[in-house]
């Protein structure tokens, strides 16, 4: 009976883990649009590469 409840608790611990890895994904892509929109607007934007011969 406790080996069934750690299978049950096992189950739902993978769905959450799933829905949340799907949130952090989905806030990761926000945060990253934001981070690219404030680097473009950026009044003293400098372009950081290094040109090579």
């Amino acid at each position: 009976a406790e080996a069934q409840a750690i299978g049950a608790n096992a189950r739902e611990a993978t769905t959450d883990l799933g829905a949340l890895r799907a949130d952090v994904e989905s806030n990761l892509r926000k945060v990253e649009s934001l981070v690219n929109e404030i680097q473009r607007k950026w009044p003293f934007a400098r372009d950081t590469r290094i040109q090579l011969p």
